[in-house]
């Protein structure tokens, strides 16, 4: 027997299994039809409450988007790519020096060891560092100037004049457990981590960490460096503050923009050529 107990008029005979289970089957699509007009009525009613109540949509919202995102960070293996090379190319360059000398080499600049890189052709287009010398002014590759600027690394002159604009470029690597950043260096190929792919070079880094770029714009004068900002543009062009002042009100600039940079050094120095 399946049931104990039968409802009122129910078969019980040889086929009284059959007919209770084909009874319980009933009785289950039935507790099935309740549950799942109950839960079409909470739907609806907490539809109502977030009609009345914005504030609970936009949370409940920002809890799902924050969950999804949390599993998906969980679930997914980091992995990212960065482009390692001012050019994609080596290309032939001339590094100048205070003294007049010149040095000509196939040149491309290291967004992630921060250094100016040539191929060696007396080893195999070998790919080493060019030493930064005191003396060292400035390196043309094409139309393309860069200066020194920082400890070891090139700033990509963005606009020459009295006062050039800069623009400089390192890709850092992050532990996403820890949330710790750090410099990336060239290691020998084989091992199965993630890596940034160069010309002829292979930067690799543990699992579980990420790159991320960081990207700052300079000011250079008398070959001294200072970080693009509103107050030093008003301090480095003390000449022509007021106009200054004048044109960054009736222009909205973003000091981490290129185009809004350019526009603001191209007026600036060109009030600083026509004094």
């Amino acid at each position: 027997m399946f049931f104990k107990i039968l409802p009122p008029g129910l078969d019980t005979s040889l086929d009284a299994p059959i007919t209770a289970m084909l009874w319980g089957f009933r009785s289950c699509w039935v507790i099935i039809f309740v549950v799942l007009l109950f839960s079409v009525a909470k739907i609806r009613f907490f539809l109502y409450l977030c009609k009345k109540n914005t504030k609970i949509m936009k949370r409940i919202i920002i809890l799902f988007v924050g969950l999804f995102g949390y599993l998906l960070g969980q679930t997914q293996e980091v992995k990212s790519v960065e482009k390692p090379y001012f050019f994609d190319e080596f290309k032939l360059g001339t590094v100048f020096f205070s003294n007049g000398e010149q040095a000509k080499a196939m040149l491309n600049y290291n967004f992630v060891s921060q250094q100016m890189q040539f191929l060696n052709h007396e080893n195999n287009n070998e790919v080493l560092n060019l030493v930064r010398q005191p003396n060292l002014t400035h390196i043309e590759i094409g139309n393309d100037i860069f200066v020194p600027a920082g400890n070891k690394g090139f700033a990509w002159v963005v606009q020459d004049g009295p006062i050039s604009l800069l623009y400089s470029k390192k890709v850092v690597v992050q532990n996403v457990k820890s949330g710790g950043y750090g410099d990336l260096s060239p290691t020998a190929a084989g091992d199965n981590i993630n890596s940034i792919f160069g010309v002829g070079i292979v930067y690799q880094f543990p699992p579980n960490t990420r790159t991320r770029t960081e990207e700052r714009f300079y000011l250079m004068k008398n070959k001294k460096v200072y970080a693009a900002t509103r107050r030093n543009y008003l301090a480095l062009y003390s000449e022509i503050k007021p106009q200054l002042e004048q044109f960054l009100k009736e222009h909205r600039v973003d000091f981490k923009n290129e185009q809004h940079l350019r526009g603001l050094s191209k007026f600036a120095n060109g009030l600083l050529l026509a004094k």
